[in-house]
Parts: C-alpha cells; sequence; structure tokens
C-alpha cells in the first residue's frame, strides 16, 4: 500500500495480519473455554506473537534512470566547475585530466543496454548516494 500515513500503512502491513491472526486464535481459545480469566492477555499476547514473528516489508526503491542521469550530470557539471575554479590551488595536470574524464561520462548513454533474459549470472546494484559507480555484489560465474 503506497501512503505516507505510518498508521494506515501499519494496519495494512503483514505484521498488524499476522497479530490479528494470532489475537483471533486467542479468542477461539477463550470461547472454547481453554483461556480462563486471563483471556484478555492470552489475546494481547498472541497478537504481539504475531506480529513479531511476521516478516518486516520489503522497501522497494523505485527511481527514474532519466532523472538520475540528469542528477549525476549535473553534479558532475557543477564538480567540474568547482575544480576550475580552484585555478591555482590543483595540480595543474588535475583540469585537463578531470575535464576528459567528464566528457567520457557525458557520452555515456543515460540507460544501460537491455541484458539477455538468459543471463547466466544477475548482479543486483544500487546506485550509492554521492558515488559516480553504483555499488554491485558481484558473484563469481558458475562453472
Amino acid at each position: 500500500m503506497a501512503t505516507s500515513n505510518p498508521v494506515l500503512r501499519y494496519l495494512a502491513s503483514w505484521k498488524n495480519l499476522a497479530g490479528c491472526a494470532g489475537g483471533l486464535i486467542g479468542l477461539v481459545l477463550h470461547f472454547a473455554g481453554l483461556a480462563g480469566s486471563y483471556w484478555i492477555l492470552v489475546v494481547i499476547g498472541l497478537y504481539g506473537v504475531g506480529a513479531l514473528a511476521a516478516p518486516p516489508e520489503r522497501i522497494i526503491l523505485v527511481t527514474d534512470p532519466e532523472e538520475k542521469a540528469g542528477q549525476l550530470r549535473a553534479e558532475l557539471d557543477a564538480l567540474v566547475h568547482r575544480v576550475r575554479g580552484f585555478g591555482g590551488r590543483v595540480p595543474a595536470e588535475v583540469a585537463p585530466k578531470l575535464a576528459e574524464i567528464a566528457e567520457v561520462l557525458r557520452g555515456m548513454p543515460a540507460r544501460p543496454p537491455a541484458r539477455a533474459s538468459s543471463a547466466p549470472i544477475r548482479t543486483p546494484c544500487t546506485p550509492s548516494p554521492g558515488s559516480w559507480a553504483p555499488t554491485c555484489r558481484c558473484r563469481s560465474r558458475p562453472t
């Protein structure tokens, strides 16, 4: 459920649903005469057990590749401009080398080429904040 209200998010979460199932089991135990006079504690306890035993919600981050590429290019331009502004405070070979690297990065396509669906290995990559290269968990190729 895509909502910014934390109460509504929790009410629709797996944790709440599992807790409600545990609470219903507690009510069934009460009506069967097995919970005794402490039935409310049994219901609350089973709700808590269900809520704690449920898996956490998955967080899926969705970013627009074109927007992210635009942000990265703007940061690159700002970095190049900042280094040029340093003037004589940086070594003379830094500015041309940075301009060369920036041109290579600007020439890269906004979207990576589509990978073949029959690729033997999938490497999950996520962009790292403030870095130019994504962080990848690489696995070795099976033999």
